[in-house]
Formats: structure tokens, C-alpha cells, sequence
């Protein structure tokens, strides 16, 4: 995650506290990763859903976008470390199930 620039940059001195994005980072694929969150949260429900939560939680634009690519970027890996492909409904079953158990 820390490649694609999602995974974000703690820096505290003192009383102050700082949350950043990552500038070390490869560029293209960070730009690649916003792009695809970005078309995903205007077109894929559950993605729109969650992208709106984040904002109802004063997240700026940016910041949402980041935090639901470094989740992308997480199942990605998953599907490269297991060898399979990605299966939305896998995904959205087990997230709804849960949900309910919660």
C-alpha cells in the first residue's frame, strides 16, 4: 500500500498530531488507483455508499478517495496472493452477512 501512496503518514510532535498522504510514492500508480475509486463511487452502489459515509464523516474529497483505495488495493492483493479473480458478490455477501450478525 505504502507504493501506491494510499497508506497515510503519521507525523506528531508534541501536542500536535498530523495525518497526511504519502509523497514517497510511485505516482502513476497512485493517480491509477484515485481514477479507479473514483469512476467505481460514481457507478458501483455499495462503493457510492461507503464513499458517502466517509464524507458524512467530514472527510474531505480526497481523503475518502484515498481511504476506499487503500481497501481496493487490499482486496487486490488478496486476489493476487490467492490466485483468483475478483468476485464482487463474494465480497459484498460476506460484508453483508456481516452486517447482520453485527
Amino acid at each position: 500500500m505504502a507504493e501506491t501512496g494510499v497508506a497515510p503518514v503519521t507525523r506528531s510532535s508534541g501536542r500536535t498530531r498530523q495525518v497526511r498522504s504519502r509523497y514517497a510514492a510511485n505516482k502513476r500508480r497512485r493517480h491509477a488507483v484515485d481514477w479507479r475509486v473514483f469512476n467505481m463511487a460514481r457507478e458501483v452502489p455499495s462503493v457510492r455508499e461507503a464513499y458517502e459515509q466517509a464524507r458524512s464523516r467530514r472527510q474531505p474529497h480526497n481523503r475518502a478517495i484515498r481511504g476506499l483505495g487503500a481497501r481496493w488495493v487490499r482486496v487486490l492483493w488478496r486476489c493476487w496472493q490467492d490466485h483468483t479473480l475478483y468476485d464482487p458478490d463474494l465480497l459484498l455477501g460476506s460484508r453483508a452477512e456481516a452486517d447482520l450478525t453485527a
